[in-house]
Order: structure tokens, then C-alpha cells, then sequence
């Protein structure tokens, strides 16, 4: 086995099982916005500022300080899915002949840019949160938008290489 490899894969396992844990941390720092009626995906998809105002006010005080918190653990978050995704990447060019190098390299700057994206997103919700809604919440949406579409097409990059390999070890 190649060692370069073979220290890749722990590296990639502690990695995603950090950001997975990480998730999981997010989600039940959502669970009492929810509990209100939005969770912190509605405030990222608010798109104007007469909904964002609503959602804060459903949030109430107490639902403000959780989404508070939620954004601040998020830029951990964005630093272990991005690290995760791009091991992750990086492992299944590794492994099959078949992927253009290109490619690989194109999935990891969707990465890089999700993750910047979901950094400028936290920035401008950080701002909603703080009363500055007219000049942010638009910004909020669209990063939330081109970050999501760019993980999506990650993740579909993905499940094609898994499927692809597991032709690839059947033929």
C-alpha cells in the first residue's frame, strides 16, 4: 500500500467524523429556533428585511442569543466540512483513473468557494442580527444560495466518483 495513502484515509476518517459532530452540534443549536417557527436556514433564505424582522421577532431574545451562538460555532463547522470535503475529494481522484485531474481540482475550488461563501453569509446575518437588516439580508440570501448550489454539486460529484469506483472494482 502506498504510505502517502494510507496516512490520507485516518486523516480523512477524523476529519469528517469532527465535521459530522459538528453537524450534529449545529442541529441542536437549531432545535429551539425551530421550536419558534424558523430554524437559522430561514434566516439565511429571509431575503427581505420585513421577513428577517419577523423571524427575529418569532425568535424572541432567547432565540437570538442560540442563533448567535449557532453562527459563531458555524465558522468551526465551515473549516471541518471544507476540510472533509476536500480529503474527501482528493481520496477518490486518488483512487480512480477515470476522474480528470481538472475536475478534481474544479470540485475542490466549489469547496473553497462554498466555504467562503458560508463566511461571508455568517458575516452579513451576524450584521441582520445586529439591526443592520436593510443592507444585509440580501447579501445573506444570495451567498446562502451559490453556497448551497456549490455543495450540491460537490456532493453529486461525489456519489458519481463512489458509484464510478465501485464499477471500476466490479468489472
Amino acid at each position: 500500500m502506498n504510505p502517502e495513502k494510507s496516512k490520507e484515509t485516518p486523516l480523512t476518517l477524523v476529519v469528517s467524523v469532527f465535521a459530522l459532530a459538528l453537524f450534529v452540534l449545529m442541529r441542536t443549536l437549531d432545535a429551539p429556533l425551530l421550536a419558534k417557527g424558523y430554524g437559522i436556514v430561514a434566516l439565511e433564505f429571509a431575503g427581505t428585511p420585513e421577513h428577517a424582522l419577523h423571524i427575529l421577532r418569532a425568535w424572541g431574545s432567547s432565540g437570538q442569543a442560540a442563533a448567535y451562538q449557532s453562527l459563531w460555532w458555524d465558522f468551526l463547522f465551515m473549516l471541518a466540512y471544507g476540510g472533509a470535503l476536500v480529503l474527501l475529494i482528493r481520496g477518490v481522484a486518488r483512487r480512480s483513473k477515470q476522474i480528470p485531474q481538472a475536475l478534481t481540482w474544479c470540485m475542490k475550488g466549489f469547496v473553497v468557494a462554498a466555504v467562503i461563501l458560508d463566511v461571508t453569509e455568517n458575516m452579513a446575518l451576524l450584521q441582520v442580527m445586529q439591526g443592520n437588516i436593510e443592507a444585509w439580508v440580501a447579501g445573506a440570501w444570495w451567498c446562502a444560495a451559490f453556497k448551497f448550489g456549490a455543495l450540491g454539486v460537490v456532493f453529486l460529484y461525489l456519489i458519481s466518483s463512489f458509484r464510478l469506483k465501485r464499477k471500476e472494482t466490479t468489472i
